[in-house]
C-alpha cells in the first residue's frame, strides 16, 4: 500500500537522551508526518540544557500594582543564555491548576495580542485589564525552579452619598468603590472627620470591585455633617487609594453666638455674630434705639456716632428651606467709650475727620 508507512525510522540524540520515532503515514505528503517524542528513562539533570550548562533563574519576577490601561513587564532571566524552550510562563487566573502563557519565546494566547515575550524571557502585557490581575509564574521546563509574582490591577477609588443633600433625621448611605483585580485583596475602610473608624466591612464584591457601605440613620447636622474619608491599602505589592465625601445636612439657623458679651466697647471694636445654617444664612444687624439703623453684615463695627447714647442691637439670621423661611435672633445692649481722640474728632470739621479717625485708632491701641 502506497499510503501505508513502509518503514519506521528511529533517530537517537545522545545529548538529550531522547528518541524521535517518525511514523510515515503518507510517504508522498511529508506535511502529514507525525513526530512522537519518547523520553528515555535516563534524563538530563533537571537544571541542565542540551549543552550541559546549568540553568538557574537569575532574575525572577516581582509583585507589582499598576493602573488599569497601563503596560507592564514581568521580568525573568536565567543564569545562562540557552534555548528559549527551557523557560515558560504560567498564569493561575483562568485555571486553578495553571495555564501556560508562553514557551519557546512565543505566547500561547494567539487570540490576545496584548501578551508578548520581550528581551530574554520577560512577559509583556499591553493595556492591562482587571481580568489580568492574579498570580504569574516563571519556571524552568527541566527542573523545579519556579518563581511567582502577583499582578494587582486597580483604578481610582470613588466615593458617593445618597441622597447628595439630606434633611435632618433623614437616613443616608455612604459608599466607597475600589475597582480591583488580583490577589491579595486590599483593606478598605471609611473614617469620619476625626479619623475614627466608621466601617471596614466589605459589603459587596462584584465585577472586579470592592465596596464598603456606611448607613447613617436619622442624620444630624451637628454630629454627621462632616467630611468622611475612604482609605484603601495593600502592603505587597504596595497600593494606597483615598477619596472623600462631605455630608450636607439642610437645617435652619441655630446656635447664634456673639464674639463678645461685653457691656462696653471702644470705638473701632468689632462685634461679630456667628451662626450655623445650611443653606448659607442672611445675617443683618438692626439698631433698636434710637435710629433703627440696619447693617447687612455679620460684623458690627463701633463708630464714634455710637458714643452719643446707649446701644441696643439685634443680630438676625435667616434662610429658606423648601420655601419656608426660618429666622433666629439674638439681642445685646452696650455702650461705646469716647476717648480723647474721639472728642477731638467731634470738634473737627468733616475735612479733617479722616485724620482724626486715624489718630483715634492709634490712641485706641495703647
Amino acid at each position: 500500500m502506497l499510503n501505508t508507512c513502509m518503514q519506521t525510522m528511529m533517530l537517537c540524540q545522545e545529548a538529550v537522551q531522547a528518541c524521535w520515532v517518525i511514523l510515515c503515514k503518507n510517504v508522498r505528503n511529508f506535511s502529514q508526518i507525525d513526530i512522537v517524542l519518547i523520553i528515555s528513562a535516563r534524563r538530563l539533570s533537571p537544571s541542565q540544557d542540551a549543552t550541559g550548562q546549568c540553568l538557574e533563574i537569575a532574575q525572577y519576577p516581582e509583585s507589582i500594582s499598576i493602573m488599569a490601561g497601563s503596560n507592564v513587564t514581568l521580568t525573568c532571566a536565567t543564569s545562562e543564555t540557552g534555548d528559549k524552550d527551557y523557560v515558560e510562563w504560567v498564569e493561575y487566573i483562568s485555571l486553578p491548576a495553571g495555564r501556560r502563557i508562553s514557551l519557546d519565546n512565543k505566547t500561547d494566547r494567539q487570540n490576545d495580542s496584548r501578551f508578548a515575550i520581550i528581551g530574554e524571557y520577560n512577559l509583556f502585557i499591553n493595556n492591562v485589564t482587571f481580568q489580568d490581575g492574579g498570580l504569574y509564574e516563571c519556571r524552568l521546563v527541566l527542573g523545579n525552579a519556579r518563581y511567582s509574582a502577583e499582578l494587582v490591577v486597580y483604578d481610582d477609588v470613588t466615593c458617593d452619598i445618597t441622597p447628595e443633600i439630606s434633611y435632618e433625621t433623614e437616613d443616608i448611605q455612604l459608599r466607597c468603590l475600589q475597582p480591583f483585580g488580583g490577589n491579595p485583596m486590599p483593606s478598605i475602610s471609611m473614617l469620619d472627620g476625626g479619623q475614627r473608624l466608621v466601617s471596614d466591612v466589605v459589603t459587596n464584591k462584584h465585577s472586579h470591585a470592592l465596596m464598603v457601605t456606611t448607613n447613617i440613620s436619622g442624620v444630624s447636622w451637628s454630629e454627621d455633617g462632616q467630611t468622611y474619608t475612604c482609605k484603601v491599602h495593600l502592603d505587597n505589592p504596595r497600593f494606597d487609594g483615598k477619596c472623600s465625601v462631605t455630608v450636607e445636612v439642610l437645617h435652619p439657623p441655630k446656635q447664634l453666638t456673639l464674639s463678645s458679651r461685653s457691656r462696653q466697647f471702644r470705638v473701632g471694636d468689632d462685634l461679630e455674630c456667628s451662626v450655623s445654617a445650611n443653606p448659607e444664612p442672611n445675617v443683618i444687624w438692626t439698631e433698636l434705639t434710637p435710629g433703627h439703623s440696619i447693617l447687612n453684615s455679620s460684623v458690627l463695627t463701633m463708630t464714634i456716632n455710637m458714643t452719643e447714647s446707649d446701644q441696643e442691637w439685634t443680630c438676625e439670621a435667616s434662610n429658606v428651606i423648601d420655601n419656608i423661611t426660618t429666622i433666629e435672633t439674638i439681642t445685646h445692649s452696650f455702650s461705646v467709650v469716647v476717648g480723647h481722640a474721639d472728642k477731638a474728632c467731634n470738634a473737627c470739621t468733616y475735612s479733617c475727620y479722616i485724620l482724626c479717625t486715624w489718630i483715634m485708632y492709634i490712641a485706641a491701641s495703647y
